[in-house]
């Protein structure tokens, strides 16, 4: 999470086997030790609630409370791409938040 406006919302930086997300002031918000390089890392972001992958397997989780849609941008040894994003539908389209995910109990 960041707090500079022109800055970006969340970030989650992968050096070797280090993954991190960090927060204000670099603060880590979230990290661990990968046991080998990750080739690839698959994100998923519902509101504030954040998931990493790295090479299909889960391997982070956090809270990011800007939680809003953005754009990903993916930075690689100086080399800058867009990455895509694919929206999920929540059940109450009113509310951004990871709880919105889970309706709450079913009454019997």
């Amino acid at each position: 999470m960041r707090t500079a406006a022109d800055g970006p919302a969340l970030l989650v930086g992968c050096d070797g086997k280090n993954l991190c997300i960090p927060g204000p002031a670099d603060a880590p918000l979230g990290e661990t030790i990968l046991t080998e390089p990750a080739r690839t890392l698959r994100i998923l972001t519902i509101g504030e609630y954040v998931e990493v992958y790295a090479d299909g397997v889960f391997v982070l989780t956090t809270l990011c409370y800007p939680g809003h849609p953005a754009p990903w941008t993916a930075v690689t040894d100086g080399h800058t791409r867009t990455i895509p994003v694919r929206p999920v539908r929540l059940p109450d389209p009113d509310r951004d938040d990871a709880s919105a995910v889970w309706p709450g109990p079913m009454p019997s």
